[in-house]
């Protein structure tokens, strides 16, 4: 089973998931739940809060605007660079 592609596995497990919460206490549910735990341990999978994956998003949108900004001030830093380095030379272009 690790050999399948990453989505179709997650897919899989989800559909397991409905399965087993469907009907608790059917044996279909239970084999489903058993399945499910067992995919989960071979692939490497986790549950994670749904919570939890919004605030990672948000953090990530946080960190590119910072590296975005980052990035933007050392371009005006580069330029004003440039600008005093040609005013201290005199304004003319060359030598």
């Amino acid at each position: 089973m690790a050999n399948k592609e990453p989505q179709s596995v997650v897919d899989k497990a989800q559909a397991l998931l409905k399965l087993a919460a469907d009907d608790p206490d059917s044996e279909e549910s239970r084999t489903a739940a058993v399945k499910v735990v067992m995919m989960m341990k071979e692939n490497g999978l986790v549950l994670v809060p749904r919570s939890v994956v919004e605030d990672s998003l948000k953090r990530i949108g946080e960190a590119t605007a910072i590296a975005q900004k980052a990035e933007q001030e050392k371009v005006q830093n580069m330029l004003i660079g440039a600008m005093a380095g040609f005013f201290l030379g005199g304004g003319k272009f060359g030598k």
